[in-house]
């Protein structure tokens, strides 16, 4: 009986405290930027050519965003998209966003002008009709992105 006690006394001094346990990250370093990612996030490079490099980023398992990282990105990469693009910036950064829901599924694409030196101007990165609980922690890998300087 006295362990129900601490265990529900411990539960209501925490809640009243607002003790939250902290979301693990680590910080992906990409050429001339940076994301921040949850630890159990992968961040692993698909593709790299002369002029463009391809990354993708898994959580548990589950493709949650894809980047372009390069010079001559297109955006969007659905022309089908009713959704016209707008201004945003994030962290100092220009950007464009485009974004669509359908059927509780999001689609967003951001293209951001990491520019300072020659290569990469740009990173685009995107996801497609993921539910929101991905779309959620894919937006704040996103809202993350910080631009390197020498």
């Amino acid at each position: 009986m006295k362990s129900i006690f601490l265990v529900v006394g411990s539960a209501l001094i925490c809640a009243l405290m607002s003790c939250s346990t902290p979301s693990e990250t680590k910080v992906a370093t990409i050429e001339n930027f940076t994301l921040t990612v949850p630890d159990n996030t992968e961040v692993r490079k698909k593709y790299s050519m002369e002029d463009f490099e391809l990354y993708e980023c898994s959580s548990a398992g589950v493709k949650i965003l894809d980047l372009y990282v390069g010079n001559a990105p297109t955006f969007p990469k659905r022309q089908d998209s009713a959704a016209a693009p707008t201004e945003i910036a994030l962290n100092g950064l220009k950007a464009r966003e485009v974004q669509t829901r359908r059927e509780n599924r999001v689609s967003r694409e951001i293209l951001v002008e990491v520019s300072g030196k020659d290569w990469p101007e740009f990173v685009h990165l995107w996801y497609d009709r993921l539910d929101s609980k991905n779309a959620d922690v894919a937006d704040r890998i996103i809202a993350s992105i910080r631009q390197n300087h020498p």
